[in-house]
């Protein structure tokens, strides 16, 4: 990951350098109307900051959690993160270029597009984890009560992903839109307000298996906020 960071940021500053059709720039006096925007840039993304130190929290969380079991559950726990994350950071990357036009009807109409697309991925990954999840897991190791930790969390915790592709995309559209309040409850409501609780509920009731519920189920909740929050924005046409 350092080698490849690194590689990426030096492209970056090539390309900074050397395209001057770019308005992006790293010049100190373009930073004399930062007084005007900054409120602006920090409101927008703060909530996106505050998702992803909570994502910290929440995973460090999961994994004290797990750590109470057997050796091989937290290596199991550690496998199923490493998959989980292809269909994660897939809408992910696809969020990121669903942003706002001044053409209110292209706007929507991209929204979805991108939204079918994200969707579509998730529930691939989500028939096909399923499905082969022993086979997945065996990728990274051979111990046979490890892969069948893996293969029963990643089961599980793979159900949140097609509420995730939907999620993302519309937090982001939050964002990009100034709407700091609705991408600030959604970002909260993901990470950090109802894991840890569920982690509590659900462990008690569910022992280690219930750690992998809490995800979904918080996707889930995240997902109904997020088009309540959205439907509002379309009935004052603000998207």
């Amino acid at each position: 990951p350092a080698i490849s960071n690194t590689a990426g940021t030096l492209f970056f500053l090539l390309c900074l350098l050397r395209r001057s059709s770019t308005v992006l720039s790293l010049r100190p006096c373009h930073l004399k109307r930062t007084g005007v925007y900054i409120r602006e840039i920090l409101s927008i993304g703060f909530p996106s900051a505050l998702q992803y130190a909570l994502t910290v929290v929440s995973l460090a969380v999961l994994s004290l959690f797990v750590s109470k079991y057997a050796v091989e559950a937290v290596a199991a726990y550690g496998i199923v993160k490493k998959l989980d994350n292809l269909p994660l950071y897939f809408s992910l990357g696809t969020s990121a270029g669903l942003l706002p036009s001044g053409d209110r009807e292209r706007q929507r109409q991209g929204f979805v597009f991108g939204v079918s697309i994200t969707v579509g991925f998730s529930l691939t990954c989500v028939i096909v984890f399923e499905l082969f999840a022993p086979q997945l897991a065996r990728l990274f190791i051979q111990d046979d009560m490890t892969v069948a930790y893996a293969a029963a969390f990643l089961r599980r915790m793979v159900l949140c992903m097609p509420f995730v592709a939907i999620c993302h995309p519309m937090i982001t559209q939050f964002q990009a839109m100034g709407r700091t309040r609705e991408s600030l409850i959604c970002s909260i409501l993901r990470k950090g307000s109802l894991d840890i609780p569920l982690l509590l509920l659900l462990d008690r009731l569910y022992p280690l298996y219930g750690c992998a519920l809490v995800q979904p189920v918080v996707d889930l909740i995240s997902l109904i906020v997020a088009l309540v929050l959205y439907r509002r924005l379309r009935r004052t046409s603000v998207v």
